[in-house]
C-alpha cells in the first residue's frame, strides 16, 4: 500500500488517486484470500496424496502462496493504476 501512495504522489487527480488506492486495496484483499485458500489446498495435496511430513508440508506451502501473494499483489497495483485511467 505504502509503494502504491509513494507511485500515486504524482497523479494530479485525487479522485483518480483514490480510485487506485481503492481498486488495489480490493485487488489486495482478493489475494490474501486466495493465498490462503491456496496455502489450505496444496498442505493437504503434499500431506494425502505424497504423503509429506506434516511440518515440511505447511512450511513448503506457506512459502508457495506468499510468494505467489506477493507475484499478485504487485500485479494488483498495476490493475489499480491502469483502471484508474492513470498514464
Amino acid at each position: 500500500m505504502f509503494g502504491q501512495v509513494v507511485l500515486l504522489n504524482g497523479v494530479i487527480s485525487d479522485r483518480q488517486a483514490t480510485t487506485a488506492l481503492g481498486i488495489g486495496l480490493g485487488c489486495n484483499g482478493a489475494t490474501i484470500l486466495l493465498a490462503a485458500i491456496f496455502a489450505r489446498w496444496l498442505a493437504r495435496l503434499l500431506l494425502g496424496k505424497f504423503n509429506w511430513n506434516s511440518a515440511l508440508a505447511v512450511v513448503v506451502s506457506v512459502i508457495v502462496s506468499t510468494g505467489l501473494g506477493t507475484v499478485f499483489s504487485f500485479l494488483s497495483i498495476i490493475v489499480g493504476t491502469l483502471a484508474a485511467g492513470i498514464r
